[in-house]
């Protein structure tokens, strides 16, 4: 008695576990794509004639805050699996490395948002926009780790974790080495 009661607790677990894996393996998985820093961003990926306007504005927007306003360059990325790419450019840039990056679309030219990194991780999921992790420095084996999602029409930021020590180790390897590979 003891030993088929053993038996269907086991099974029952089993079939518990294999539940949850089920559900997990259903759920939509980000892979990550690129990962890229200001080093990637240039001006012949800038579609000047188009995004002009749409970045001015956005740099009113910013202010001065940075060291230097760049504004000039980007990193083209198909953002929504579209087809077409989106723009990812450095609008202003501090000592650091960090830059405050404007997201742009161009069919209209339109700001879709703001993040600020030092190293920006690109993950597409199986269908829909795709979610960005930004990575700042802030000195001393210390960063700050913010996720951005599409909601409506701009990319706004879901979580915030300030990170340090091994926390911060396990985040920039998590999110790898910058590539300047752009699809």
């Amino acid at each position: 008695m003891a030993k088929t009661r053993f038996l269907a607790l086991v099974l029952s677990a089993s079939l518990a576990a294999f539940a949850h894996l089920s559900t997990w393996a259903a759920a939509p998985a980000h892979r990550a794509a690129v990962v890229f820093e200001f080093e990637c961003a240039s001006p012949a990926q800038f579609p000047a004639s188009t995004l002009s306007d749409a970045v001015r504005s956005a740099l009113v927007e910013v202010g001065d805050t940075g060291v230097a306003t760049w504004a000039d360059r980007a990193v083209g990325q198909d953002l929504n699996g579209d087809g077409h790419a989106e723009y990812i450019v450095p609008l202003e840039c501090g000592a650091t490395g960090n830059c405050t990056w404007g997201i742009f679309g161009t069919s209209p030219a339109r700001h879709l948002g703001t993040v600020s990194g030092a190293r920006i991780q690109v993950s597409f999921p199986s269908r829909g926009w795709a979610k960005l992790v930004a990575y700042s420095s802030l000195g001393a084996g210390q960063g700050l780790s913010q996720v951005f999602e599409m909601r409506g029409h701009r990319y706004v930021e879901l979580e915030r974790h300030d990170v340090s020590g091994p926390d911060n180790d396990r985040v920039l390897g998590t999110m790898g080495d910058p590539k300047c590979d752009t699809k």
